[in-house]
C-alpha cells in the first residue's frame, strides 16, 4: 500500500500526544509500507521534499497564515480570530496538498489534527476521490480553542455566536472522510451529537505504544515519586495538582513535573516554597524513560474533556497506576481501584486524598501496578498497526464495515 498521512505538526515540532502518535505510526508503518507524510513547519519557503528512507517521504510546507500553529500559544488573543478565519479554508494548503496527492497517487489518506493546515485538505482529498480516514485527537472541529474550555477555565456548555458560526463552517467543510476513528467513545459520540461526518463509519481505535522491557513493579517506597507528564497549561490541571500536593504533609513524597507550556512560570512560582516539587521542563526520551521507571504513580488531573491521554498508555506500559480525572475519555482507560484511581475533576481535596492514599499504602501501589501493566498489553504498537492495516485494506477495497 501507498499511504499518505497528513498532520499539522511532526518532528521536531511536537506539542502533545497527537504528534507523538503520528510520529510512531509513521515509523512503524514505513517498515513495510510506502508512506507519504504531509506536514507543516515555520520558516519554510515553498515545499520541501525529504526522502527519509526507501519507504518514507516527508513533504513540508508553511501554510502562509499570519503565524505558524506551533507558536499559537504565544500569540496575542486579538489576532487569533484572523488566524482562524484563514484557517477555515486555506487556498494555499488546498493547492499544495492537491498537487502532492496528484503526483504521489496514494491508495489511501489518513488525516490527523489539521489546525494550521485547514480543512481545505479535506476538499483536496475529496476532489481526487481517494479513500480517506480521519482520526479525532481533540475538539478543534467545533471549538476554536480545541479544548471546549472558556477563557474563565470552565467547560463550554453554551457556545457564543462566533463559536456556533465556526462550527457551522467546519461541519460543512468536513465532508470527505469515509471512516472516522478516535481513541475514545466519548469524543466520537461528541462529534456525532454535533452532527459531524454524517456519511462516515465511526470506530473507536485505541492508541498504540511500544512496550518497554524489564519493568520492575515492587519498587522501594522509602520515598514515593509522583509523576506528571504533559503541557503546563491550566486546562491540564497542573495548578490543581500543585495545590493538591501541597495539602499533603508527607516528607517522603516528591512530585516530578515534566513538560513546558504557557503557565510554566506561574506554576514554578506557585511551587517555590515547596522543595518536594521538581520541575524538569522538556526532557529527552532517555530521561523520560528513567523518570517512568523511578516513579510510583502518574497523575492526570485534567479539567477539560480529555480524549484519551497518551501518557496514561505510557504509564500503564511501565506498570504505573494512574490517578486521573473522571472526565472525557479518561474513565475508558482507568478502572477505579484496578489500574488506578478516578477523582472528581477540579476537586483539590479529592485529588490530595487519592495521592495520599497511595503514598501511605505501598501494598495498594504494588497491586495497582501489576494490573496497570496488564492493561497496557492490548495497546501494543504491533497490535495497533495490524488494526490500521486492516482498516486501510478494507477501505481501499471499498468494503466499508463496522465490524473491521
Amino acid at each position: 500500500m501507498k499511504i499518505c498521512q497528513i498532520s499539522n505538526l511532526f518532528e521536531p515540532y511536537i506539542l502533545g500526544g497527537a504528534e507523538q502518535y503520528v510520529s510512531r505510526i509513521v515509523k512503524h508503518l514505513s517498515m513495510t509500507e510506502n508512506i507519504i507524510l504531509v506536514t507543516t513547519a515555520p520558516k519554510i519557503k515553498g515545499i520541501t521534499r525529504n526522502k527519509i528512507h526507501e519507504r518514507l517521504t516527508v513533504y513540508t510546507y508553511n501554510p502562509l497564515n499570519i503565524y505558524h500553529t506551533y507558536y499559537a500559544g504565544n500569540q496575542v488573543e486579538l489576532i487569533k480570530p484572523v488566524w482562524h478565519g484563514i484557517d477555515q479554508w486555506n487556498p494555499y494548503s488546498y493547492f499544495v496538498i492537491r498537487e502532492i496527492l496528484r503526483n504521489e497517487k496514494p491508495d489511501i489518506i489518513h488525516t490527523h489534527n489539521l489546525g494550521g493546515v485547514s480543512l481545505s485538505a479535506f476538499s483536496a482529498i475529496k476532489s481526487l476521490h481517494i479513500p480517506h480516514i480521519h482520526t479525532l485527537h481533540d475538539y478543534s472541529l467545533h471549538c476554536p480553542r480545541a479544548t471546549m474550555i472558556h477563557t474563565n477555565g470552565k467547560i463550554c456548555e453554551s457556545p457564543n455566536i462566533a463559536c456556533i458560526f465556526y462550527e457551522f463552517i467546519k461541519k460543512n467543510l468536513a465532508q470527505s472522510p469515509d471512516f472516522v476513528t478516535a481513541p475514545s467513545d466519548y469524543i466520537l459520540n461528541d462529534h456525532k451529537k454535533h452532527g459531524f461526518f454524517k456519511k462516515a463509519v465511526f470506530k473507536k481505535v485505541s492508541l498504540g505504544i511500544s512496550l518497554p522491557d524489564n519493568i520492575f513493579y515492587r519498587k522501594p517506597v522509602d520515598t514515593v515519586h509522583i509523576l506528571y507528564v504533559g503541557q503546563i497549561v491550566k486546562h491540564k490541571g497542573v495548578t490543581l495538582l500543585i495545590n493538591a500536593f501541597r495539602c499533603i504533609k508527607s516528607d517522603h513524597a516528591i512530585l516530578h513535573i515534566v513538560g513546558k507550556g504557557p503557565d510554566f512560570d506561574e506554576c514554578q512560582r506557585l511551587s517555590s516554597r515547596d522543595t518536594r516539587i521538581v520541575f524538569h521542563g522538556f526532557v529527552s526520551a532517555e530521561e523520560l524513560d528513567d523518570l517512568y521507571r523511578t516513579a510510583h504513580f502518574l497523575v492526570v488531573p485534567s479539567v477539560w474533556l480529555d480524549n484519551s491521554p497518551m501518557v496514561i498508555y505510557e504509564a500503564f506500559s511501565y506498570g504505573l497506576p494512574v490517578i486521573g480525572s473522571r472526565i472525557g475519555g479518561i474513565p475508558e482507560l482507568i478502572v477505579n481501584g484496578k489500574n488506578g484511581l478516578l477523582v472528581e475533576p477540579g476537586n483539590v481535596f479529592e485529588l490530595a486524598a487519592a495521592m495520599n492514599e497511595l503514598i501511605t499504602n505501598p501494598s495498594l501501589i504494588h497491586m495497582l501496578s501489576e494490573c496497570a501493566h496488564d492493561s497496557a498489553e492490548p495497546f501494543s504498537m504491533e497490535k495497533h498497526i495490524v488494526v490500521l492495516r486492516r482498516m486501510y485494506e478494507v477501505l481501499i477495497k471499498g468494503k466499508m464495515s463496522k465490524n473491521i
